[in-house]
């Protein structure tokens, strides 16, 4: 692809942006938090679910280009009449899964590593970002059960920076997106130990955990089969902004850098 798309490229690729399919393997555990808490994070676009419940999970994805992994943290949220899941933390490889989500839907996605395995029936995996590890799971899948073809829905706050980095550049948007687990090859459940370690980045230890649910592992092809978005109109676009900040940019303290020349003088 040269640095001008083609008619031809740019046909394809607008198919793979508005219908993504992936193939992938999830595991995914439930939890319940604070209501407080939930009151905190969310922006004041949302409303609380009726439960506060949220979920953590890894997955192991394929889309028609691209292998990626990631972790997400999500907790249940409404807007007007739809509900879904709030986007917390999403932490994925590869650059244009990065990219695409964070333009396209306003993810709050950044650059990170999870690796999982099994052995036997026995779940491992960890996330790290900047050689800290943040998220592990340990779970032990001993029952198999019917794939049941389930939908999903996401809220995302989409908003974009000002140009000076001290506003909004508009009135920012909810994005809904709806997507479906269909074709489920394989499901399993079982129990889990989560370790939600965080960082200087990463806060997710003042997640303040009140219980933990059971594990669930999904082999699947998904699909996304639609969005919509709604403008928000507010007298005070700037009540958004820590939100985005919050969660979607990185500024740490350096101290992780060290000596980084290549050549001391």
């Amino acid at each position: 692809m040269g640095f001008v798309s083609s008619p031809e490229e740019l046909d394809t690729i607008q198919q793979l942006l508005d219908r993504p399919v992936y193939t992938g393997e999830s595991v995914s555990v439930g939890f319940r938090t604070k209501e407080s808490f939930v009151r905190e994070v969310l922006p004041p676009c949302f409303e609380l679910a009726d439960e506060p419940l949220g979920s953590v999970s890894m997955s192991h994805q394929a889309s028609d280009r691209e292998i990626f992994t990631c972790t997400t943290v999500r907790l249940a949220a409404r807007f007007g009449d739809i509900t879904g899941a709030y986007n917390l933390m999403m932490t994925f490889s590869g650059d244009m899964p990065i990219t695409i989500g964070r333009e396209k839907w306003g993810e709050p996605k950044k650059r990170g590593e999870t690796e999982f395995g099994f052995v036997g029936e026995t779940f491992r995996g960890s996330c790290t970002r900047y050689g800290r590890e943040i998220v592990r799971i340990e779970a032990d899948f001993t029952e198999q059960v019917a794939g049941v073809p389930q939908e999903a829905t996401s809220l995302e706050l989409k908003a974009s920076m000002a140009t000076n980095g001290l506003a909004l550049q508009e009135d920012p948007r909810v994005v809904a997106v709806w997507g479906a687990h269909r074709n489920v090859h394989s499901q399993w459940t079982g129990t889990a130990s989560v370790d939600l370690l965080g960082g200087e980045n990463d806060p997710l230890e003042t997640i303040p955990i009140v219980s933990w649910g059971d594990a669930t592992y999904t082999y699947s092809d998904l699909a996304l089969t639609r969005c919509e978005e709604f403008t928000l109109d507010t007298p005070d676009r700037s009540v958004y902004l820590p939100y985005l900040i919050g969660r979607s940019y990185d500024f740490p303290s350096g101290d992780h850098l060290g000596d980084f020349r290549q050549i001391a003088v």
